[in-house]
């Protein structure tokens, strides 16, 4: 896989496909893996790019960093604009390009994401701070799992929870994603997204504990060009336990 060079990290990316170029950003644990079931599908009518999230974003400016990689990217591989999937915090990285260079944008998927946090984001954030603290990184992806696999998706696959329980363990580094979650936690972006005019579609999904609903039906109705799709099933991490599910959602917008 090509890997491109970030304040003197080498990050991975994925480009694959020919058609009109689609940028899929993950969510806190950054990892390009999450998008395995859909990107070879979307190949089929787009250029797909994706990237791990730098280890080096850190502190308050991490989405800003983050945002910095995927203009990079863009750069790199000579692409002028894009439309773009932020899952979670890849929609706060999303909200940062839309806001600084929306001429680099052409469409946007906001998925099981949010303008600003509430009460319950924070107590739940706040929880899987002190877990991460007090139980290491095992205990975290212990309970990440229950947070972001639907109950009956662990109970029917309990080796696909694993492997992603092991993966999150032997990819993550416990400071990384605690200055990570920090960065969600003073992300508020309420008052600059109405400024954010390109067509949008937000996705959220039934028992998605982490970006529960509600709050992705605040950020659709803040954005002035968007449309809200409410799917059933999945949990936080529809789209790759339910790739096809995800992919009939999405697909019909960005080939609009």
């Amino acid at each position: 896989m090509p890997t491109i060079n970030f304040h003197g990290e080498d990050i991975e990316y994925l480009d694959q496909g020919q058609g009109p170029a689609l940028v899929l950003i993950p969510g806190l644990g950054g990892q390009l893996a999450f998008w395995r079931g859909i990107a070879p599908k979307l190949s089929a009518s787009f250029r797909v790019l994706s990237l791990d999230h730098p280890m080096t974003a850190t502190g308050r400016n991490a989405i800003q960093s983050m945002a910095d990689l995927v203009l990079m990217l863009l750069d790199h591989v000579n692409i002028p604009s894009c439309s773009i999937v932020g899952q979670s915090m890849g929609g706060p990285v999303v909200q940062q390009l839309a806001l600084s260079h929306p001429n680099r944008i052409d469409r946007i998927v906001f998925g099981s994401t949010w303008a600003g946090p509430d009460d319950y984001f924070r107590r739940a954030f706040g929880l899987r701070l002190e877990i991460l603290s007090n139980l290491g990184i095992e205990g975290y992806a212990k309970a990440q799992i229950l947070s972001t696999f639907s109950a009956e998706d662990i109970a029917d696959n309990p080796e696909r929870a694993r492997e992603w329980e092991e993966r999150t363990i032997s990819s993550s580094d416990p400071a990384v994603l605690a200055h990570r979650m920090r960065a969600i936690l003073t992300h508020d972006a309420k008052n600059q997204i109405p400024d954010i005019n390109h067509p949008c579609l937000v996705i959220s999904v039934e028992g998605d504990q982490v970006v529960p609903p509600h709050m992705s039906r605040r950020l659709a109705e803040l954005l002035p060009n968007s449309e809200l799709k409410e799917l059933s099933g999945g949990g936080h991490f529809k789209a790759m336990l339910d790739p096809l599910g995800y992919l009939a959602a999405l697909e019909p917008f960005l080939k609009s």
